[in-house]
């Protein structure tokens, strides 16, 4: 008789916990976004490493707008990009024509040795990007090498 009974229990509650569970239409993840943060390095403040600090944030906010504009006074017409073999136009025109949406692009713990008329410049860039649909987040080392030309500072080379 007992084991009648927890039989029964087992029962009665066991299968509709399940059809329950089987029931239930899928969940769907809801990706937030957060805002682009900047990250300013005190001890820049006043040196022309501030510029190329400043240079920074421009460049990875360019390529997160897609800006070609900004992206043409940024880069120098030369300009060598890691994992592309391309010109400045050329890589606009990749940026352009891919589908990848960037919603942040931040750079931190950066790094800045200037050279006379080059500054390289290193750190972390984090980014939030939607590729081919899926977000994904990705934290990269990155390293851009800047030229004082015509008195405006030109990123000649940048490996993210």
């Amino acid at each position: 008789m007992r084991l009648l009974r927890f039989f029964v229990v087992i029962v009665t509650i066991i299968i509709p916990l399940t059809g329950y569970t089987f029931s239930q239409e899928p969940k769907t993840i809801r990706v937030v976004r957060q805002p682009v943060v900047r990250e300013f390095n005190p001890t820049f403040k006043g040196k022309p490493e501030q510029k190329i600090e400043s240079l920074e944030h421009q460049l990875a906010d360019a390529i997160r707008l897609k800006d070609a504009v900004k992206l043409d006074v940024l880069l120098s017409d030369t300009v060598l990009v890691a994992g592309l073999v391309a010109d400045k136009k050329q890589f606009i025109a990749f940026l352009k024509a891919t589908d990848t949406k960037y919603f942040s692009v931040e750079k931190g713990e950066m790094r800045i040795q200037i050279y006379g008329d080059t500054a390289i410049a290193t750190g972390i860039q984090k980014a939030d990007i939607d590729i081919e649909g899926g977000s994904r987040f990705s934290q990269t080392i990155f390293m851009n090498t800047w030229k004082l030309m015509d008195g405006n500072w030109r990123c000649i080379a940048f490996a993210n």
